[in-house]
């Protein structure tokens, strides 16, 4: 879902991880969903990446 996006917004893996202040390679395994963002940081990409509630809401119940 976050991969989605992180294209439409124009961002690189690369430009986003510096943004959010993580590394290129956590962010790579948020994308493939390896790994769960925490709180504070999907917040920020919430904001970051202007998600909308509906799709978060969705994100979460799977």
């Amino acid at each position: 879902m976050f991969k989605k996006y992180r294209i439409k917004k124009g961002l690189t893996q690369e430009k986003e991880a510096e943004l959010l202040g993580i590394s290129t390679r956590h962010l790579q395994r948020i994308e493939k969903e390896d790994n769960l963002p925490s709180l504070e940081l999907l917040k920020k990409m919430i904001k970051l990446l202007n998600i909308s509630d509906e799709d978060i809401s969705n994100f979460l119940k799977n």
